[in-house]
C-alpha cells in the first residue's frame, strides 16, 4: 500500500526540562517517527508516549554544545486515538522540543545517512539512496539560537516547524515518499544562519500480502475474493494476475480484492501495488468456461456471439469461430469411447488442455 502521513504534532518546552506534544490520532499507523531536539548537556533526553511504546534511537548529531538532534522510531506501534509524546531532559536543563509523525504503509527501517552539523545558513544531511521504490525518507533539522523558519528542497514536505524560544531549541521534521528509488540529499535553508544539526533516515514500504482465495477454484468468468493486507484503499495503477494473465478487478479495498477469473489455466494469483509484488496463491481453473449446458455426456456446447470461451483454446485454432452457430468440445478419452461424432460437424483443432474442438460444417 502507499505510504501516507496520518497525523503529526510538535511542541516546545515551557520549563526548559520537559515537553509533551498535543494529542493526535495514530490509529492505523505502522510507523511512528519522533525528533527530539535539545541543547547538549549532562545525560541524554529520553522519550516516552501515552501508549507505552519502546523507542529506538538512531545516531545522534550534535553541533558542539549548541544543538543536538536525535531521530527515534517505533515500528508496529501501539496506537491511540488520543496519543501524546514526551521528551524528558537528562541531569541538566536541555530546552527540549518534540516533533512526531504517524505513517501508514511502512514495513521496516532501512538506514540512516551520515548526518551533518555546523554554524551555517544552509545544511544537507548527506546523500542517501533507498534500496527499493516507494520508500519513506525522513529528515530532521535542529536550530540552536534564533527563531528561524527554514525551507527544504528535493520535494520534501515539512510537517512541523518549531521556532526557537527562551525555553526550547527550534526543530523541524520533513518527509518524502519516493515512487522510484533514487539518491537524494535535501538542502535545508534558513538565512542568516544558526547552530545547526541535521539527520535523515529511510524506511521501506509494506508489500502486498495474500492470505486466502475464496473460492480457490472456479471456471473462467467466475469470481474469487483475494483476502490479504497492504493492497491500498483504491486500485489506481495496481494490478492482479492469474497465471500471468491480467484479471479484471470488480472490487478493491486495502484487505480485499474481487476479480473475474481470466481466460487461462491453473496458476498463481499475484497482486502488484506500486511496483511491489505480493506473494502468490494457487487458483485452480476448473472445466471449460464455455460450458453452458450438457446435451448428452460427454459433449458440452456454447453458442457464438457470446463472451464464453474454452480454457486453453486459442482463437487461432478455430478459423472463423465467431461465425460458427455452435461448436463442441470433447475430451480425447471420451472421444475414443464414443467413437462416432455427430453428423455435420468437423474437427477444427485441439485445445492446449487436450480437448478436441468440433464445429458445424456449415457457416451462418
Amino acid at each position: 500500500m502507499p505510504i501516507t502521513l496520518l497525523s503529526h504534532a510538535g511542541a516546545v518546552s515551557t520549563d526548559t526540562n520537559n515537553v509533551t506534544s498535543g494529542a493526535i490520532n495514530t490509529t492505523g499507523a505502522s510507523l511512528l517517527v519522533l525528533v527530539s531536539g535539545e541543547y547538549p548537556g549532562t545525560g541524554a533526553a529520553t522519550v516516552s508516549d501515552s501508549a507505552s511504546n519502546s523507542w529506538t534511537a538512531l545516531t545522534t548529531y550534535t553541533d558542539s554544545a549548541n544543538i543536538r538532534v536525535i531521530l527515534w522510531y517505533k515500528l508496529a506501534p501501539t496506537t491511540s486515538a488520543s496519543h501524546t509524546f514526551t521528551v524528558t531532559s537528562g541531569a541538566n536543563p536541555h530546552y527540549p522540543s518534540v516533533v512526531v509523525g504517524a505513517f501508514a504503509g511502512v514495513a521496516s527501517y532501512a538506514s540512516q545517512v551520515s548526518g551533518n552539523f555546523g554554524t551555517v545558513a544552509s545544511i544537507q544531511p548527506g546523500s542517501l539512496t533507498p534500496s527499493a521504490a516507494n520508500a519513506l525518507l525522513v529528515t530532521a533539522l535542529g536550530l540552536g539560537a534564533t527563531a528561524l523558519t527554514p525551507t527544504i528542497d528535493s520535494g520534501f514536505t515539512i510537517t512541523d516547524t518549531l521556532l526557537h524560544t527562551s525555553n526550547a531549541v527550534g526543530h523541524n521534521l520533513a518527509y518524502l515518499v519516493q515512487t522510484t528509488a533514487a539518491a537524494v540529499n535535501p538542502l535545508w535553508s534558513y538565512a542568516p544562519g544558526d547552530y545547526s544539526a541535521v539527520t535523515m533516515a529511510v524506511f521501506l514500504a509494506a508489500a502486498p500480502n495474500l492470505v486466502s482465495l475464496t473460492p480457490n477454484t472456479g471456471a473462467v468468468g467466475s469470481s474469487t475474493v483475494i483476502a490479504g493486507t497492504n493492497f491500498g484503499a483504491s486500485q489506481g495503477t495496481s494490478t492482479v494476475t492469474l497465471n500471468g494473465v491480467a484479471a479484471t478487478v470488480t472490487a478493491w479495498g486495502d484487505t480485499s480484492i474481487t476479480i473475474t477469473v481470466p481466460s487461462t489455466t491453473t496458476g498463481a494469483v499475484q497482486v502488484n501495488v506500486l511496483g511491489m509484488a505480493s506473494n502468490t496463491l494457487t487458483f485452480t481453473v476448473s472445466g471449460g468456461a464455455g460450458t453452458i449446458n450438457f446435451e448428452f455426456p460427454p459433449w458440452r456446447w456454447a453458442r457464438s456471439g457470446t463472451s464464453v470461451t474454452i480454457v486453453g483454446v486459442s482463437t487461432a485454432l478455430i478459423p472463423n469461430y465467431t461465425t460458427h452457430q455452435r461448436w463442441f468440445v470433447l475430451n480425447k478419452a471420451d472421444a475414443a469411447a464414443v467413437g462416432v461424432m455427430p453428423g455435420g460437424y468437423e474437427h477444427i483443432g485441439e485445445a492446449a488442455n487436450g480437448d478436441w474442438i468440433y464445429a458445424p460444417m456449415w457457416r451462418a
